[in-house]
């Protein structure tokens, strides 16, 4: 592994985080184009020098947000302020949103797993936050004409806010695609959320794991065989990198407050 290309991944999505960027509450006041959040997690330095576009398609998304404390802690020491760990689930930004939508009578699609997990989760949705959803569908396509039929169903139902989770860096290109195409509501990426509302409930992760930041054990624990792989090696790059800035102790990135 290049160290020094680790490094040089992580401070540019550190760069990223560190972006200001729009209340995404505030979405209908961008009418001509859709607002788009995504997020991100260690692994994403690994992803960012493994394949090229990606960190081009995080630039695109409107707002990122760091997906564990990890990352957000790093991100805090290089840019000299804080960043907050935030993510697509029912311990964190889920509820906030699924409440925002039901309070403004908005129109969610659910966009990823395989065939039913988005319809089952749709349904836990509406039961729990009572929220309308519109449309729901799997994350699989056969080919770029049921990816843009799939756009065109979203835009002729007028779904105000989409929720994709297909995986990165799947899920970003997916939501680009749609704003490409006309679309102008609010998009999130969520990862596997979907399929952890159907496995775990809304919320994931008990209150006892959340209050001591144990979610990345908590989930190693109870998806041993998805996970490992992810927290022990490919996570590793963004350790490596991590470690070789708190030792350089150099300079926080340009822009950063004290």
């Amino acid at each position: 592994m290049d160290t020094s290309e680790a490094v040089a991944a992580l401070q540019r999505l550190t760069a990223l985080l560190g972006r200001r960027h729009d209340d995404w509450r505030a979405f209908k006041a961008f009418g001509d184009r859709a607002l788009l959040i995504s997020f991100v997690n260690p692994h994403a330095v690994r992803m960012t020098i493994d394949r090229p576009g990606y960190a081009s398609d995080l630039a695109e998304m409107d707002v990122l947000l760091p997906d564990g404390n990890l990352l957000a802690s790093s991100a805090s020491r290089q840019l000299g302020r804080v960043i907050v760990r935030e993510s697509f689930d029912g311990n964190s930004l889920a509820p906030e949103v699924f409440a925002f939508c039901h309070t403004h009578a908005l129109k969610v699609a659910l966009v990823g797993g395989v065939d039913g997990v988005a319809q089952r989760a749709a349904a836990v949705f509406a039961a729990e936050f009572d929220v309308d959803v519109a449309y729901a569908r799997s994350g699989f396509f056969n080919g770029e004409d049921e990816v843009h039929a799939c756009y065109d169903r979203l835009r002729a139902l007028n779904v105000d806010v989409v929720i994709c989770g297909m995986g990165a860096p799947h899920q970003e290109r997916f939501l680009l695609g749609l704003r490409n195409s006309g679309w102008k509501g609010l998009g999130f990426t969520c990862g596997g959320y979907l399929d952890q509302a159907l496995d775990g409930g809304v919320k994931y992760y008990p209150e006892w794991v959340n209050r001591f930041n144990l979610r990345a054990p908590y989930r190693l624990f109870r998806e041993p065989g998805r996970l490992w792989r992810r927290y022990l090696i490919e996570y590793l790059p963004f350790v490596v990198a991590d470690l070789r800035l708190r030792m350089a102790r150099g300079p926080a990135l340009p822009g950063a407050e004290p």
